[in-house]
């Protein structure tokens, strides 16, 4: 009995429907040392990353004197708060219900509160992605109207509102769960069609379709950076070459190059009325090699961003698939392939500062470089304090020595 309870609490670990499993006491032994070791992995492996990335945005932040995150670096907090809520909400909660409190005695609205809770996680997540995907096609497509503040365009709505449709998408499982009679935080039996309802609504709000719509963006996205931008910032031969292309003389492009070589003309403008002359080469040469800074810059937040959307698709995946061929009542074998697979896609809220610090390791590398300087600081002055010190303890002896002898003397 004791058994079959303690299965339920892994099954319901992540997919929030029940497999079925027909296992033998060596293979259920193993499957939780298993299922405990890969949810003790992404507890301490998303703790871990995801406060270092949290400390090195701040940080960062903090070097450069900006009151203000970049517009991509404020979704990726977000998602680091939605991974470690993931964390706090989901995986520890669970695994330790799964392993320590096989009949749960504790309150019945704690079963629904926790439930309601882990997964709001998910649902933010996948809202965020397509945030962040909104957020560069605000900023790569339609630049102009970026430069006009605009709060819904913002990246701090698009935060907001995948919050508050996490919340109310995650309010079906507060009604849904509950404490059965067998003493286990579990779907209520009455509830069963509803919940297989409530988990193809989670397959395609929270995964499907986010998916779609991340796609369709950065696509239109790679096409205004790297198609466009390869014929705005190409170098023919051909003089009259910018005259003919076909290209909208009001975009965004084409305005930031227009603004800095205008710039940098009306700096050697006054250099020339000190009789310097610059050859016209040497002002393209930096007009050319601010672009490049500019457009290197733009297509690596893209291939950051592209990236967190191509890997979270691809590790949810699995664990969507499994839920889809749950809700058709098709069975994998005996449930441990499943298990594994839902239990790796855990494993996605770890990926996030690894992509990060991939594309991004000279922040890393500056933060550690700057605690090392503190370090080596706070060294330093307590080395030089040390000495001084043993010389004030040394001198303090001395004259204590020196006081003692007169006492002697005097006696």
């Amino acid at each position: 009995m004791n058994q079959n309870k303690s299965l339920n609490n892994i099954n319901i670990y992540l997919n929030q429907t029940e497999i079925h499993f027909y296992l033998n006491d060596e293979d259920y032994e193993t499957l939780q040392l298993l299922v405990t070791i890969i949810s003790t992995v992404s507890i301490v492996g998303t703790l871990l990353g995801n406060t270092l990335l949290i400390y090195v945005l701040l940080k960062n932040k903090a070097l450069d004197r900006r009151k203000k995150f970049f517009s991509h670096q404020t979704l990726i907090f977000h998602m680091c708060v939605s991974d470690l809520c993931y964390v706090f909400f989901s995986l520890l909660p669970t695994l330790l219900i799964s392993l320590f409190f096989v009949d749960y005695n504790l309150p019945e609205f704690l079963c629904k509160f926790q439930k309601y809770l882990s997964l709001i996680p998910m649902y933010a997540s996948s809202f965020l992605l397509v945030a962040t995907s909104l957020d560069r096609y605000y900023a790569i497509c339609e630049p102009i109207k970026r430069l006009h503040y605009n709060f819904y365009k913002s990246p701090k709505f698009f935060a907001y509102a995948s919050w508050i449709g996490a919340l109310l998408c995650s309010m079906p499982n507060f009604f849904l769960w509950g404490r059965t009679k067998t003493s286990i935080c579990d779907v209520i039996p009455e509830n069963i069609w509803i919940v297989k309802g409530n988990t193809l609504f989670f397959i395609i709000f929270a995964w499907l379709l986010p998916c779609i719509i991340a796609a369709v963006l950065y696509y239109f996205v790679y096409r205004a950076a790297y198609k466009v931008n390869r014929l705005l910032f190409s170098s023919p031969e051909n003089t009259n070459y910018k005259r003919n292309l076909l290209i909208d003389k009001n975009s965004f492009f084409i305005k930031i190059s227009s603004l800095t070589r205008s710039s940098v003309n009306n700096i050697f403008s006054k250099k020339k009325n000190n009789h310097i002359k610059i050859p016209q080469k040497k002002l393209d040469g930096i007009n050319r090699l601010q672009d490049d800074a500019f457009d290197k810059k733009k297509k690596q937040t893209i291939r950051l961003t592209m990236t967190i959307v191509i890997v979270s698709f691809f590790m949810y995946a699995p664990f969507s698939i499994c839920n889809f061929l749950d809700f058709l009542n098709v069975k994998l074998g005996d449930g441990k392939i499943a298990t594994y697979i839902l239990f790796l896609g855990n494993l996605n809220s770890c990926t996030n500062p690894i992509i990060y610090f991939y594309f991004n390791f000279k922040y890393l590398t500056r933060v550690i470089q700057e605690i090392g300087k503190c370090l080596s600081i706070k060294n330093s002055l307590y080395s030089k304090a040390t000495p001084s010190i043993i010389t004030k303890t040394s001198n303090f002896k001395t004259f204590k020595d020196n006081n003692s002898d007169e006492t002697k003397i005097n006696c």
